[in-house]
């Protein structure tokens, strides 16, 4: 039953982040399908709320509903002003709406705008200009006499065949009296929602909307697949490298705590900590790869024989070992100072026990007390810090791989949010969270398992 509780946990802590992830991504809901448009075939005109192409995308890509199963308005706002593709003419609505509670002929008005650019054509070409104008003062105006003189002008204009002028036969005045009902709550139930559309998408195989990049047009899977790969190798590589570093480096200042340098060290290393990465990477990058300097290492990881070819193997990582090595320097410089400081407060700790007594008075030396008895104790002090490592250096790699060209989850996850390409964006949230909550279910096996068994050990031996 345990072990299905924590899966349950996993789970819904992926759904919870994809799914607050999806609200915040899709609160201004034109500015995705403009960005779409504009890294498409679609000439730069699509980008107008009235042209046909716009019209079907919007439809196309469910901007026009709403994002999550629920929603909160009020009575004045309906639900699905928030969606419309006009961004003036929405802000307008929900403006008015909100000051008079009139959302019925708000929304007849915005039904003869958006009617007014689809049937220009019949409109008499003298009066097509002061539409037009009527049309923009509208929009403009924020005082509810000179609204209501202008929407009066407007309706007038209008031939009485057009559809528009049918929308707003049966509105003749805006005016404050139902403004109360801004203040009222409405609970809105969404069946038909953008992240349901998501949901069936990503279970579609690569065939629907959000199955794929908006921008590349592959399938999210595929445009995972090395970037994701990449970024794991050097996370892992990096882990290694901080949990051993650390490890024998705190063991041998704590060895050597007696000598003169070593308290100096161990202040230097709150003051190293202090420093950002990306400076780290710039120096290292000025010393090791710069031209007038020692250039034994490359710095541009685009240029490695890992991102050329299309399959990773290991004779491709042994060819590109050189291009880890700034990268993984620059990631793992502020895990091992800190791991390094926590380390050694943890072998003070533990060297004061007990069992470290009955070692010395059974002839043990130092150095076999602290790597055979008092590690074990000051790793499970650690582990919480050691199993969420991984996240936040899987999270933490954005600077690093901008810095150096890596075509990992960080650029790729700067490239997707300049895009607002938001199948990846989605996609690469979720998997950020679920290796998060799954370190916490690790953390959590361990510290009962492993260090519940090196614990009882301890005090058999006190």
């Amino acid at each position: 039953m345990r072990i299905i509780g924590k899966i349950i946990f996993v789970i819904a802590s992926f759904f919870i982040v994809v799914g607050f992830s999806f609200l915040l991504l899709r609160h201004q809901s034109d500015r995705p399908l403009q960005a779409v448009t504009a890294n498409s075939n679609f000439s730069q005109h699509a980008l107008s709320v009235y042209d046909s192409n716009y019209v079907s995308l919007y439809h196309q890509y469910g901007l026009d509903l709403p994002p999550f199963y629920f929603s909160i308005s009020n009575l004045a706002l309906p639900d699905s002003f928030k969606y419309l593709p006009a961004s003036n003419e929405k802000d307008f609505l929900i403006y008015w709406c909100s000051k008079t509670g009139n959302a019925k002929a708000l929304y007849n008005i915005y039904q003869s705008l958006c009617t007014f650019h689809n049937e220009s054509w019949m409109i008499p070409p003298s009066q097509i200009l002061n539409l037009q104008r009527c049309s923009n003062q509208i929009i403009s105006s924020r005082n509810i006499d000179t609204l209501n003189f202008y929407y009066a002008k407007y309706y007038l204009l209008l031939p009485r065949e057009s559809k528009a002028f049918a929308f707003l036969n049966g509105v003749k005045k805006i005016n404050l009296d139902a403004a109360w009902k801004q203040w009222i709550p409405a609970f809105h139930f969404n069946p038909n929602n953008q992240f349901a559309l998501w949901l069936s998408d990503g279970l579609s195989n690569g065939n629907g909307i959000y199955a794929r990049s908006w921008i590349s047009k592959n399938t999210v899977g595929s445009a995972l697949k090395k970037p994701m790969l990449i970024t794991f190798i050097i996370t892992v590589i990096t882990m290694l490298i901080i949990v051993i570093f650390s490890v024998v480096f705190s063991a041998e200042l704590f060895l050597k705590k007696e000598k003169r340098g070593v308290r100096t060290i161990l202040s230097a290393l709150h003051f190293l900590y202090s420093i950002p990465s990306f400076f780290i990477g710039a120096l290292l990058v000025f010393i090791f790869a710069n031209p007038y300097q020692l250039q034994i290492l490359p710095a541009n990881f685009s240029f490695a024989p890992l991102v050329e070819n299309d399959s990773i193997s290991l004779i491709t990582l042994l060819d590109s070992w050189t291009y880890f090595v700034l990268p993984i320097i620059t990631l793992s410089f502020g895990a091992i100072v800190f791991f390094t400081s926590m380390l050694f407060r943890s072998f003070e700790e533990e060297f004061s026990k007990n069992y470290v007594l009955s070692a010395k008075m059974m002839g043990q030396s130092n150095r076999t007390i602290v790597y055979k008895f008092v590690l074990k104790n000051a790793v499970y002090s650690s582990s919480t810090f050691l199993f969420l490592l991984f996240p936040a250096l899987l999270s933490g790699a954005v600077v690093v791989e901008q810095m150096f060209s890596i075509a990992g989850i960080g650029n790729l996850l700067i490239t997707a949010a300049r895009s607002q390409d938001i199948p990846v964006l989605i996609t690469l949230f979720g998997l950020i969270g679920f290796v998060t909550a799954l370190s916490f279910i690790l953390l959590d096996y361990f510290q009962q398992k492993i260090a519940g068994r090196l614990l009882s050990t301890k005090e058999v031996k006190e």
